[in-house]
Formats: C-alpha cells, sequence, structure tokens
C-alpha cells in the first residue's frame, strides 16, 4: 500500500497568547502524518508515568505509537473484571490490531500502580511487583493466541528515587 507523505514543515503559532488565559485555539507545531503507526503501546492510565512513558516510548519504540492507557495497563487483557469490560477491551484491541497494521505491541507496566495496590490489598511491593510481571505474561499470551504474528515486549518500569528505569522482561 503506497503512503502518501506530507513534506516537512514546522507548524508555527504565531498568535500571542496568555497562557494563564483558556485557550480557544491550538495550533500544534508537529505536522500530521496519514501513515499509521504499526506499535500500539498498552499502559497504565496514571499521569504521573505519562512524560516518562512517553519519553521512552519516543526514543526506543515509535515516533508515532498507538497508545491504549487504561487503569492496569497491560492488566486489561487478563483481569477478571465484569465480562462486558473485557469484550470491550478485547474489541478495541482488534481493531487496533487489524485496521492499524500493528506489527508490534509493547505492554508496559509501572511501580506503584494503583490498580494492583487495590487489586491486591495489603500486598507487599514485591509480591505487587511479581504479580505485574506474571500478568504482563498472561497478556502476551493472550495477544499472540489472537495474533500469533504480533511481536509482543513486555517492560516494567520502576523508580529509583525521582527516576524511572523502562526494563525489558524475557
Amino acid at each position: 500500500m503506497a503512503q502518501r507523505t506530507t513534506p516537512s514543515l514546522q507548524c508555527v503559532d504565531h498568535r500571542a497568547h496568555d497562557r494563564a488565559a483558556v485557550l480557544s485555539d491550538f495550533l500544534a507545531t508537529v505536522p500530521w502524518s496519514p501513515a499509521r503507526p504499526d506499535t500500539l503501546v498498552v499502559c497504565c492510565s496514571d499521569g504521573r508515568w505519562h512524560e516518562q512513558v512517553e519519553e521512552f516510548v519516543h526514543k526506543h519504540v515509535s515516533k508515532r505509537a498507538d497508545v491504549y492507557a487504561v487503569p492496569g495497563g497491560p492488566a486489561i487483557f487478563w483481569w477478571n473484571s465484569p465480562v462486558d469490560e473485557n469484550r470491550v477491551a478485547e474489541r478495541h484491541f482488534r481493531f487496533l490490531a487489524e485496521h492499524h497494521d500493528l506489527r508490534a505491541i509493547w505492554l508496559i507496566a509501572h511501580e506503584d500502580c494503583a490498580f494492583y495496590r487495590e487489586l491486591h490489598r495489603n500486598a507487599a511491593a514485591a509480591k505487587l511487583k511479581e504479580s505485574q510481571i506474571e500478568d504482563l505474561e498472561r497478556a502476551r499470551e493472550k495477544i499472540a493466541g489472537w495474533f500469533p504474528k504480533l511481536d509482543v515486549r513486555k517492560i516494567y518500569a520502576s523508580l529509583n528515587r525521582d527516576c524511572v528505569t523502562f526494563s525489558t522482561l524475557s
């Protein structure tokens, strides 16, 4: 399939504005591209981790990945939630995999996840991490069963003081 490319240009908003004021219009500085990403990142919706996840994705995964961010991230693929929630998550994933021509899925879990703290009340941090790593593998297995040709990567993000380390799991 031939992909159209957009000329390299800088989108610049030349209008001065007060950052404290509510913006009625915002002009993005990055040009839009019609090419579909071939990578999906599934991560937790915890905003404390967004900048670091975005940096990791841009530098090591893809400049333009699809992102599916939900509480617990990859847990959405195995979590014993109500049947309707599991069906919706599977339907979303299948849509992205089929219509966005995905080749790779990156599953990212993170330390101190409220979803896991709620799921495993009173568990020690080491037990939570162990559960997350087991669940990353369960998610990988489920995705591989649906789409065996997809390259599925498992990543665990952890804190070292105020820095985040992303570790690839086998």
